[in-house]
């Protein structure tokens, strides 16, 4: 039995069913549940770059150049030592979770490393929080 990886944010990891719960920041407070893996967030430059020069900016001006320099850094062997224990997580039936802040996964790091785990072989998704309920305006 073959595991795989479920990608999402914190916001909706109450609706992911997993064996592990990875956390792949670099900031922020640890979460009860989650384990930190701080192998697979942005190097602390990349990180810093975002935070400084692009956050809220159009994605279109910076999402190239970070998704070439996080590629790159999924290179690094700290990064693929990660990779490799997920690989084995999945191999061995688990189903493991990759968690970060980011609510738009378009343009987030976990899209980046969900898309080098594919490229090997092990299915990949990002949760779909169900829909919310339709409120009615109703009038008696």
């Amino acid at each position: 039995m073959v595991g795989k990886v479920i990608t999402t944010s914190l916001r909706d990891v109450k609706y992911v069913r997993a064996d592990e719960y990875w956390l792949i920041t670099r900031g922020g407070k640890d979460i009860l549940g989650l384990s930190r893996h701080i192998g697979l967030s942005p190097s602390p430059e990349l990180f810093s770059r975002y935070c400084y020069k692009w956050r809220g900016q159009d994605p279109a001006t910076w999402w190239p150049t970070y998704k070439s320099v996080f590629e790159r850094e999924l290179q690094t062997e700290g990064k693929l030592a990660e990779l490799r224990a997920i690989y084995r997580l999945v191999q061995a039936g688990k189903t493991v979770a990759l968690v970060c802040y980011c609510s738009d996964a378009e343009h987030c790091h976990r899209l980046l490393v969900g898309e080098f785990l594919a490229q090997h072989g092990i299915a990949v998704s990002e949760v779909e929080p169900p829909p919310k309920p339709v409120q009615l305006a109703l009038s008696l």
